[in-house]
């Protein structure tokens, strides 16, 4: 009989600490093997659930989020802005007691988080970036303290991609000619510098694309004139099925769907990150 309960003692504390080192290696799975994100958080919306996992190359970004996501301030906020094959965006403190048809997307917490822009962090298929005010008066690119996107966009064939590498580089061109041009002055320039100007300012704009970017907006698809012009900081791991369903909502002219569709954002708990998203 000792002999017994001792051999039942020692499978249960076997169990016990198989099962704990299981937890353990499970976690760490879920949290070490995937060093560029941070904490991992849910997207709870009436159409699903999508989970965010925040990038560490923006810190800056990624504290605010926390922070906002840690007071509650993204709770029963709404989708404000959808359009298929581009964006859904959100976060206007305006939206949480908006009533129909009212404006939204303007917005604010008094005051910008400084961008983050950085070429390994683009517009792909299910990024997320923070939406900010234009050029003309936010120069240094700073993004909204709230308001971000995800982006959805559309799979574009290698000719496609560019054709419209061509043009945003044409745009991107004239509108800082427009710019850069006021600083001289011309009567006493000669056309070999002017054009040399020219030629530098092209080179300068002209979106240039890594592998990786040329692979994801042929095979997946995203938003490739957002590049450089606003800070991504985060991507959707799982769930951009969720953000598709919202995006093709019935909308008014201003884009703001016509019934609400609100979300709010919460930390995802331990034993969600055991549970393999197809279960959720």
């Amino acid at each position: 009989m000792r002999i017994t309960g001792f051999i039942t003692l020692y499978v249960k504390q076997y169990f016990k600490y198989t099962l704990f080192l299981s937890f353990f290696l499970i976690l760490g799975g879920a949290v070490f093997t995937q060093p560029m994100y941070f904490q991992k958080y849910v997207i709870e919306t009436d159409s699903g659930k999508m989970v965010l996992a925040l990038y560490k190359k923006t810190p800056l970004h990624a504290a605010n989020f926390k922070k906002l996501i840690k007071t509650s301030y993204y709770k029963d906020l709404l989708f404000h802005r959808t359009i298929p094959e581009f964006v859904i965006q959100g976060g206007d403190p305006l939206s949480k007691n908006a009533l129909k048809g009212d404006s939204l997307g303007h917005g604010d917490l008094g005051y910008t988080v400084p961008a983050e822009i950085c070429k390994e962090l683009f517009h792909g298929y299910g990024a997320v970036g923070m939406a900010r005010e234009s050029d003309p008066i936010n120069p240094l690119r700073a993004s909204s303290a709230c308001q971000f996107y995800i982006v959805i966009g559309k799979i574009r064939s290698p000719k496609t991609l560019e054709h419209e590498l061509n043009r945003i580089s044409e745009k991107r061109f004239t509108q800082q000619w427009t710019l850069d041009s006021t600083h001289y002055d011309w009567a006493s320039q000669t056309k070999f510098f002017k054009d040399s100007l020219k030629t530098a300012i092209y080179n300068r704009v002209k979106p240039v694309l890594s592998s990786k970017q040329l692979k994801i907006y042929t095979s997946m698809g995203g938003t490739p004139h957002l590049d450089g012009r606003y800070t991504v900081f985060g991507n959707i791991i799982w769930g951009m099925h969720v953000a598709e369903q919202i995006s093709v909502c019935a909308k008014d002219t201003r884009d703001r769907p016509m019934g609400d569709m609100r979300f709010t954002i919460r930390k995802m708990t331990w034993a969600e990150h055991l549970k393999p998203f197809s279960k959720w």
